[in-house]
């Protein structure tokens, strides 16, 4: 495998990785947006909520826990997106792995093989087990 070879494998390899984590960082920055929407929705309706309760005196409890309903909803779609903010960040870790630890390297010549791969794809060195 020439030189140039290796640099192409190598900036493909970069290149993919970029993408894949630009990807996650774009879904991670529209879940906090929609979480911070979602923010601020339960904020307005607690400001109602407080606005009607100051302006009535009193509020029936069947308004309480229609309110209270309206807010877990509201929590539990916050606390959904949240988790799957959570699942990203742990595939970003499992990503995390390095290059080298997803394939194989032939000791000979040096080109990147798959981890079943038993010889070199390029040079058919036999690939030693990894440990």
């Amino acid at each position: 495998m020439s030189l140039f070879d290796k640099i192409k494998n190598k900036t493909a390899q970069g290149v993919s990785k970029a993408i894949s984590t630009t990807d996650k960082a774009l879904k991670k920055a529209e879940i906090s947006r929609s979480v911070n929407k979602l923010q601020d929705e339960l904020r307005r309706h607690y400001e109602e909520f407080g606005q009607s309760a100051y302006k009535m005196g009193t509020i029936a409890q069947e308004t309480v826990d229609e309110f209270a309903a309206q807010c877990r909803m509201i929590e539990e779609s916050i606390d959904q997106l949240n988790e799957k903010a959570r699942q990203l960040d742990e595939d970003a870790d499992d990503d995390g792995q390095t290059v080298e630890s997803q394939r194989r390297l032939c000791p000979q010549c040096g080109m990147e093989n798959e981890l079943t791969s038993k010889f070199c794809s390029s040079c058919g060195t036999e690939l030693q087990d990894q440990a």
